[in-house]
């Protein structure tokens, strides 16, 4: 896992780990960011109402952003 997230990020291509509990995605996100280094910022968790409070951080932004764990939305159909 930890192989496939750093080929992506350095092809700059998303990844999306889907795994239960226990898998390592947890470290995984982890091992990159810090591979990666300065132009990398990690959220532990993220939710399409969270994007509006990093609305200003994320403009403009030239790097890797690694999200642990993107949490569900309710959408009405």
């Amino acid at each position: 896992m930890i192989a496939m997230n750093l080929i992506c990020a350095k092809a700059k291509l998303l990844i999306l780990n889907v795994a239960p509990a226990g898998c390592g995605k947890s470290v995984s996100t982890d091992s990159i960011t810090l591979m990666i280094g300065q132009t990398a910022h990690k959220y532990t968790s993220l939710t399409l109402a969270g994007l509006k409070n990093i609305t200003k951080e994320l403009d403009q932004f030239n790097g890797h952003i690694t999200i642990d764990d993107l949490g569900s939305e309710k959408r009405s159909v």
